[in-house]
């Protein structure tokens, strides 16, 4: 099941890289995929889990107060989107996001299917649609100029076939941070009614924006219901990854079917993550001061790494107003972005190779400034020091030799 991203199998890409972490000892990391280091969930939120498991919460949880949690989504839902979805038909509690997107795939695609991938996007995308052996076709966002990202409907519309069943996507989209304007999904949601396929919109991060940058989600669209899954968590903002804090908003038979697979695989959900989730959504003004602090000191985390990589001879940097990772452009350096970034982990900083999130990746870093200042100001130094040595030790352009490790042809 590995997959071929470039010319190194992405497994094998993660393989080397906690190796050498391994071997050097001392690394910095900037891959963290969570707020790592940097702050704790809300503290009415830890309270209100400690306060159920007083009381009992760690079996079964009753369906009265899962009905809660679904009312309080879909309120969340008309306040942020301006629609309402039904909560006993239309929203369901799941244990992650991941579930969400591994249901969808379950009861939408069968075997020889294919499977469109935004490329780069979210790294396990293609092994989760791959396991279920469908034909995974990657859909290439556009980078034009160098930092700056795009869709391109076109590019969606050349790859949609007779056997398309299902467009996988983040919203940010993640690594690049790239969000899906309004006209962006209506012209997504006109070409899936047109051609007959579903569209996942996975909106986990859907609540970290900067700028004042606004989020549209697909759901909210005319007759979009019929046609979209939603999978979002409150995992990455409110940092809650390790209770598994998960949903989905669907139509009807959607949500009854990843009710059905949630009952057969897992038995039931983790029982603190009710009372995480009616403390997040029903705590308005706690959890919005929290909202408002951590989005501020992630800004700030962001503006300071944005500086120091545009700072960097042959680093191009995108301006990020979603999420909480950098993906700078590092094609100038003429090796591929394992290479690179295997060399930076031997200075002491740990960044993702870009070609984790797809073939597109190729020639970025995914860099995390989501974990601690110390972290953030550290890291960047070394990667700084690395990259300097780097371009000292390669005065040309070099092809990285490949005799350590089995070549996967290029696609």
């Amino acid at each position: 099941m590995l997959t071929e991203y470039g010319e190194v199998a992405q497994e094998w890409s993660r393989h080397r890289m906690s190796q050498v972490a391994s071997e050097v000892g001392d690394v910095i990391d900037l891959a963290a995929g969570t707020q790592h280091g940097f702050t704790r969930p809300p503290r009415h939120v830890l309270e209100a889990i400690h306060k159920g498991i007083d009381e009992g919460s760690f079996d079964a949880v009753p369906h009265a107060k899962v009905g809660q949690v679904h009312q309080a989504i879909a309120r969340k839902f008309e306040r942020t989107y301006g629609f309402r979805p039904d909560s006993e038909s239309e929203v369901t509690l799941c244990p992650g996001a991941a579930f969400v997107i591994d249901s969808a795939l379950r009861i939408l695609v069968n075997s020889g299917d294919e499977v469109l991938i935004i490329d780069p996007d979210y790294a396990t995308y293609e092994e989760q649609a791959k396991s279920y052996t469908s034909r995974v076709v990657p859909v290439p966002l556009r980078e034009d100029p160098p930092g700056r990202w795009r869709f391109d409907l076109e590019e969606l519309e050349r790859r949609v076939g007779s056997r398309t069943k299902l467009l996988m996507m983040s919203n940010a989209n993640n690594p690049t941070s790239y969000l899906y304007t309004k006209e962006d999904n209506e012209a997504i949601l006109e070409l899936a009614e047109k051609k007959g396929f579903f569209v996942l919109s996975d909106q986990v991060s859907e609540e970290i924006l900067f700028d004042g940058a606004k989020y549209h989600s697909i759901a909210s669209l005319p007759g979009a219901m019929e046609r979209t899954i939603v999978a979002s968590s409150l995992s990455k903002l409110y940092n809650l990854s390790g209770f598994r804090v998960g949903y989905a908003v669907a139509n009807k038979k959607i949500i009854e079917q990843i009710d059905l697979l949630e009952g057969w695989v897992t038995d039931g959900i983790v029982s603190p993550a009710t009372d995480a989730a009616l403390a997040v959504f029903n705590n308005g003004e706690a959890t919005e001061s929290y909202v408002r602090e951590v989005l501020a000191d992630l800004q700030k985390r962001r503006d300071y790494m944005i500086e120091r990589l545009e700072g960097m001879e042959g680093v191009v940097s995108n301006h990020p107003t979603a999420l909480y990772w950098a993906f700078p452009n590092v094609a100038n350096f003429g090796v591929a972005s394992h290479d690179l970034a295997e060399f930076l982990m031997r200075e002491g900083v740990y960044v993702r190779p870009g070609t984790w999130y797809g073939r597109t990746g190729e020639g970025h870093f995914r860099l995390s400034f989501c974990v601690s200042w110390s972290s953030v100001k550290e890291g960047m130094n070394r990667m700084e020091i690395g990259l300097r040595k780097f371009r000292e030790s390669h005065p040309r352009a070099l092809e990285a030799e490949r005799t350590s490790h089995p070549v996967v042809a290029k696609r």
